[in-house]
C-alpha cells in the first residue's frame, strides 16, 4: 500500500491535528485496517506526541452491542482526546460496525483483480494472434515470390499443363494471404 503524499507531508510538518484526522478518517474510508495500520505505524515512528493521555471515558466493550452511532461517538471523542486506548477501541469497532463497507470494498477489489486477469489474458491471446498473423503474412510473401520466380521450365518439367495460370494462381494466393493477414494484424493492433 502507498500512503497519501499529503499524510506524509503532514508528518514531515508535524501537523498533529491533521495527522490525527487522517488516521481516524482512514478507518472510515477502509475499515479493513491495512492502510490505517501502515499510516499509524509511520505516525508512531515519526511523531513522539501522537497520543494524548486517556481521559478515562468508558464505552461498551461488547462487540455485539456496538452500533454506528457509538462508533461515530468514539470518532468524535478522538477529536478531544486522541488516546491510544480510544484509537484502539475505534480500530476494533470499525470492522464490526462497518462490515457492509468491508464487503463492498472486497467485492470491488475482487472485480478489479478479475478484470486485470481478463485484460492480461486478452493481451496474451492478442500476442499469440499477432504471431500467427505475422506468420501468415510471411508465408504468403514467400508464396507470392515463389509464384513470380518459379521458372516456367520447372513447372513444365513437373507436368503442369497450364504454366501461366499456375503462376498466376500461386502469386494471387500469396497476395490474398498477405492482404488477409495484414488486415487481421491491423485489426489486432487496433484492438490492443
Amino acid at each position: 500500500m502507498t500512503m497519501k503524499q499529503n499524510f506524509i507531508d503532514a508528518i514531515n510538518e508535524k501537523e498533529l491535528g491533521t495527522i490525527r484526522l487522517f488516521l481516524s478518517n482512514e478507518l472510515m474510508l477502509d475499515p479493513r485496517g491495512g492502510s490505517f495500520n501502515e499510516m499509524k505505524e509511520y505516525a508512531e515512528a515519526n511523531i513522539s506526541n501522537l497520543y494524548d493521555v486517556d481521559d478515562g471515558k468508558s464505552y461498551l466493550e461488547e462487540p455485539e452491542k456496538w452500533t454506528k452511532e457509538l462508533f461515530f461517538q468514539v470518532k468524535n471523542d478522538l477529536d478531544f482526546n486522541f488516546s491510544q486506548e480510544r484509537l484502539t477501541l475505534y480500530e476494533r469497532m470499525a470492522p464490526v460496525v462497518l462490515k457492509d463497507k468491508i464487503d463492498a470494498l472486497n467485492y470491488k477489489e475482487q472485480r478489479r483483480l478479475k478484470m486485470d486477469e481478463n485484460r492480461q489474458s486478452c493481451s496474451s491471446k492478442s500476442k499469440q494472434h499477432i504471431k500467427v498473423y505475422k506468420g501468415v503474412i510471411a508465408g504468403s510473401g514467400v508464396l507470392t515470390i515463389a509464384g513470380i520466380a518459379i521458372p516456367k521450365a520447372w513447372l513444365t518439367s513437373m507436368g503442369v499443363a497450364s504454366v501461366g495460370l499456375t503462376k498466376v494462381l500461386i502469386t494471387s494466393l500469396g497476395v490474398v494471404g498477405i492482404t488477409v493477414g495484414g488486415l487481421l494484424l491491423f485489426k489486432e493492433y487496433k484492438n490492443e
